[in-house]
């Protein structure tokens, strides 16, 4: 089983200060809950919750998860979350372009799920935060092509 893990690549400077400053509001957030009662008002306190869960969110989209392709199945497992894909109920293809390029947010690849039964199409996202130093970009896009052959030679 080859298994294909993609934060490797997006862990670097810009990640990191982007966990910390999430980690710092949430938790100067706390302080200023726990040590001010005047701003205990519900409009303070929906602010705080709103704006946590923003940051919790976007801290998400860097954890990519892990793909593993073996000769029957392909496994992709995010968090909690460990989804199995046999290629007889289902049609893979790694898309080897890269998306969304566009400032806002962070350009991803593609793993197109066709389900052979229902026929529902489904898109597995693979965010790409890797640096242009040390030929991130390069070796993240190198993985992505080896999974996109590996995909091909096992449903053939």
């Amino acid at each position: 089983m080859k298994n294909y893990s993609f934060f490797k690549y997006n862990m670097n400077i810009k990640t990191f200060f982007t966990f910390i400053v999430g980690l710092a509001i949430i938790g100067f957030g706390f302080y200023i809950l726990a040590t001010f009662e005047t701003l205990r008002i519900w409009q303070f306190i929906g602010i705080y919750i709103v704006l946590s869960v923003y940051i919790i969110c976007v801290i998400f989209t860097y954890f990519n998860g892990t793909v593993s392709v073996n000769n029957r199945t392909l496994f992709y497992k995010k968090g909690l979350a460990d989804k199995k894909y046999p290629f007889s109920q289902y049609m893979l293809e790694c898309d080897t372009r890269l998306h969304g390029r566009t400032i806002s947010f962070l350009p991803y690849y593609t793993i197109n799920i066709l389900n052979l039964e229902t026929g529902k199409e489904q898109k597995i996202k693979l965010r790409n935060a890797a640096i242009v130093m040390n030929s991130g970009r390069k070796n993240y896009h190198l993985e992505i092509e080896r999974l996109a052959e590996d995909l091909k030679k096992m449903q053939a």
